[in-house]
């Protein structure tokens, strides 16, 4: 994507969107984020056609945009955890050992599986076609969203 009017206003609403849901994220920061990611990915945000009727697509759309918003807004603050990022392990403990196939790991590998973990999550959940999937699954978690999607 280039960098243009268009890009700012979205990166602009997408961390309005977080900074509501979230009141303790840095606006600049959170906008710096998101700008970022979509000039990086821009054709990783092609999403399939939803279908269903005309008003379960226009309801799904918006709650498929959402999903993706806490699934990158998941993985941001994972990345920029530190020493706490020992929390996010434990939500992914048995993904991130299965995924692995190693009964111990270090940080790294664990770091590195579960942003792969995360990124297939999201992979997937731009290919899902049903609108009646994310009306019947807008209430779960992020996590929950990022297991159900791998």
């Amino acid at each position: 994507m280039k960098f243009n009017k268009e890009i700012i206003k979205k990166a602009h609403e997408m961390t309005k969107e977080i900074k509501n849901q979230y009141a303790d994220v840095d606006y600049k920061t959170q906008f710096g984020l998101c700008l970022s990611y979509l000039l990086k990915n821009e054709e990783d945000m092609k999403m399939v056609e939803l279908k269903g009727t005309e008003k379960q697509i226009k309801w799904a759309e918006k709650i498929r945009e959402t999903m993706i918003k806490h699934i990158d807004f998941y993985k941001s603050n994972f990345n920029s955890a530190g020493a706490l990022k020992k929390n996010y392990f434990f939500d992914f403990k048995e993904e991130i050992m299965s995924f692995m196939g190693k009964e111990k790991i270090n940080t790294t590998e664990a770091t590195e599986s579960l942003n792969n973990i995360i990124d297939t999550a999201w992979d997937n959940l731009t290919k899902e076609t049903s609108s009646k999937f994310f009306i019947e699954h807008r209430e779960e978690t992020t996590v929950e969203l990022i297991k159900k999607f791998l």
